[in-house]
């Protein structure tokens, strides 16, 4: 009925487009015009479209507001923690619509993506969004930012097996594991904890952020030993020295720096055994030369 004079393909593909693109439909609906996208597509298909919703416009909601409602709860498996404390708020409805209405496409046929793009807006949109008066909420999504970040780093990348120094051996200190060093504004971690006791996905139920809630720096990193991924504490001088960890200096070389740098001697003098114990988690790698030169012969070797 709708299609005699568009080709079949095009029509099914861009209504599949439409159908899961808030502002793509909006948009055309509202001027005739599709994406830049779809500039190829004739004159006809685009009428027959046109004359499709225009017919079919109550059924063509209802099922947009399905697929819609389905894709926001297969990212909220992504998002477990954001979903526990906000999944059956208004404020949170909002949001999603905001964010589904900024983009003409994101990846939303890949809910591990898509939640990492909402988590990307709702942080580049802090403000806008409202989160200044909301800060469980902020946090907690930066919280599980991290851990989509991280996640899909290591998916998409295959870790080289470079050769460590031996127990017996300095080594060249390389922060190799993929990951994120946050600040959060309380005690995430803590927060987290009392968030998984509760049985209630409602917002009443948020835990009460309370003195004993300080700031908190956390790493989030995929560890290069059990490749799963792992949070650690750690306070301004850890942070730091991970940043000094990038395997072009040795440990005697790496002391040296950092004591140009006003480290505390107390710091200096058990810098061996913290690269030790940030080692055993996974954190840090001694290599047995340094990273460029082991870059360089892999380089050769391709």
């Amino acid at each position: 009925m709708y299609k005699k004079e568009a080709n079949e393909r095009d029509f099914q593909y861009i209504l599949g487009y439409l159908m899961t693109n808030p502002q793509s439909l909006d948009s055309f609906l509202n001027s005739g015009k599709l994406d830049n996208s779809f500039d190829h597509i004739n004159s006809s298909t685009i009428a027959e479209l046109l004359d499709f919703f225009s017919v079919e416009s109550v059924r063509v909601g209802t099922i947009a507001q399905i697929l819609d409602e389905r894709l926001m709860k297969n990212v909220l498996r992504f998002l477990p923690l954001t979903g526990k404390l906000v999944y059956s708020s208004i404020k949170f409805q909002q949001i999603w619509k905001k964010f589904r209405f900024s983009f003409s496409s994101v990846r939303w046929s890949e809910p591990r993506y898509c939640a990492l793009d909402f988590c990307n807006y709702c942080i580049k949109n802090k403000k806008l969004l409202g989160f200044d008066e909301n800060l469980p909420l902020y946090n907690l999504i930066r919280y599980e930012q991290a851990i989509l970040t991280v996640d899909i780093y290591f998916r998409s990348r295959q870790l080289l097996n470079r050769p460590l120094a031996k127990l017996s051996e300095e080594g060249y200190p390389a922060l190799l594991a993929q990951c994120i060093l946050n600040d959060y504004d309380f005690s995430i971690t803590e927060f987290v904890k009392q968030l998984k006791k509760t049985t209630s996905d409602s917002i009443a139920v948020v835990p009460v952020i309370s003195e004993g809630f300080i700031k908190e720096s956390l790493l989030t990193y995929v560890s290069w030993i059990d490749r799963r991924i792992h949070m650690l504490r750690v306070n301004p001088l850890i942070a730091h020295l991970l940043m000094e960890c990038n395997g072009r200096f040795s440990l005697a070389q790496l002391t040296q720096r950092l004591k140009r740098r006003g480290y505390p001697a107390t710091v200096l003098l058990n810098l061996c055994n913290t690269i030790h114990e940030l080692e055993k988690l996974g954190v840090v790698q001694r290599l047995a030369e340094p990273l460029i030169s082991l870059i360089e012969k892999e380089v050769c070797n391709d």
